[in-house]
């Protein structure tokens, strides 16, 4: 996928060209996944509160904003990350519907308190098997009826105890599972 390829899919800003941190570790999720993604939540997104982890650029949680979301919090621990981030809310506008955290993504218990989100992206770095680690650190803090949504290489999606797998995708190399905590209503 090139740098420049990175845009927002819908909503009020639809076609916004998104800065892309540089380097090799840097993995934008894909315009044809996001969509995908976004379809599948449909009007879950409008008025929700969402945690965008792993933030990167700010693709997902960006998305989440320009289609309705009422507030995004993006957390990310690199420092050219952060840049690319604040440079694509200032483009957008959105700052004041959205909080940027630089710190450990797996560590909610520095950041995020008692806060309950409605929806949680996480797209952490692949072939380091972090799936289970999201899951465990977030079961606390999604709200009643949400959804976390888990980008991760492609084959079979993390199980968990605490967790009910609603739905997964395989979009090439990529795989998008959709979890609910378990005994939630969804």
């Amino acid at each position: 996928m090139s740098r420049s390829g990175v845009r927002v899919v819908a909503g009020a800003h639809r076609g916004r060209r998104l800065r892309v941190p540089e380097g090799r570790d840097v993995r934008p999720t894909a315009d044809r996944v996001k969509e995908a993604v976004f379809s599948i939540l449909g009007n879950r997104v409008a008025a929700a509160r969402v945690l965008d982890l792993f933030a990167g650029s700010g693709a997902l949680g960006i998305e989440a904003l320009s289609r309705g979301a009422s507030e995004v919090w993006f957390v990310e621990v690199a420092r050219k990350a952060m840049a690319s981030l604040r440079s694509n809310l200032e483009a957008v506008r959105s700052a004041e519907c959205s909080r940027v955290i630089q710190d450990d993504a797996l560590r909610p218990d520095r950041w995020a308190a008692d806060e309950a989100f409605d929806l949680v992206f996480a797209d952490p770095p692949y072939r380091k098997d972090l799936g289970p680690a999201v899951l465990d650190a977030f079961t606390a803090h999604l709200a009643p009826g949400g959804m976390l949504i888990l980008e991760h290489e492609r084959g079979i999606a993390p199980a968990h105890p605490g967790w009910r797998l609603l739905d997964a995708r395989q979009y090439g190399d990529t795989s998008v599972s959709f979890y609910a905590l378990s005994g939630g209503e969804n």
